[in-house]
């Protein structure tokens, strides 16, 4: 599963991500890389090597590593979490490569590893097109607002989700769940792949 974590405001991202390896972690192991201009995926992921504490030996690929030893660290229940922030920045090819990566290793893992990427408005846009998102696994997206006010946001429930969220209808009630399919693959009932916005 590939969550995308978007916003305009970076202070909303850091602090997003902050609550988020701060709290909630029974289980759970983060990985946090901060890419700059000159990384490509390779160095991306010996970041999440050192992160989950696998020791990448001299001479040896950081992906081959993590195929080799990540599954006997991390055992059911434990999950391995990758926070890639300002993934909207990063060539397309350096992305597809890591979205391709980190799900051949969920598969590896029997869907113990999970792909974050943060980054701004544009994130989805980014990552749509890309092959690798049509092998497996879901992309969800929740766009976060800007702390600042504005007439334009007014919120971070918009009014249909709302109705959904009434806090006065029973809580033994099953909340509907909203795909949104692109016009890519709306005619294509047999992919397996789905965008849900949170």
């Amino acid at each position: 599963r590939i969550f995308t974590i978007m916003s305009d405001d970076a202070t909303v991202l850091s602090g997003f991500s902050h609550k988020l390896t701060h709290h909630d972690t029974q289980g759970l192991h983060y990985a946090e890389v901060y890419p700059n201009a000159g990384m490509d995926a390779e160095d991306i992921v010996m970041h999440l090597a050192r992160a989950w504490g696998v020791e990448v030996d001299f001479g040896e690929t950081a992906m081959n590593a993590l195929f080799q030893r990540l599954p006997a660290l991390f055992t059911d229940p434990r999950r391995a979490v990758a926070i890639i922030h300002f993934a909207d920045t990063l060539p397309p090819m350096i992305l597809d490569g890591l979205i391709g990566f980190m799900q051949r290793l969920d598969q590896l893992l029997d869907g113990r590893v999970r792909l974050i990427l943060t980054g701004s408005a544009l994130l989805t846009q980014r990552i749509a097109p890309m092959h690798t998102l049509a092998e497996a696994g879901q992309v969800y997206a929740l766009h976060l607002q800007p702390l600042a006010p504005s007439p334009a946001a007014p919120g971070f429930v918009s009014p249909a989700a709302a109705k959904v969220l009434d806090p006065n209808e029973p809580a033994t009630q099953p909340a509907p769940r909203v795909g949104l399919k692109s016009a890519s693959n709306a005619d294509n009932t047999n992919n397996a792949r789905g965008l849900l916005l949170g």
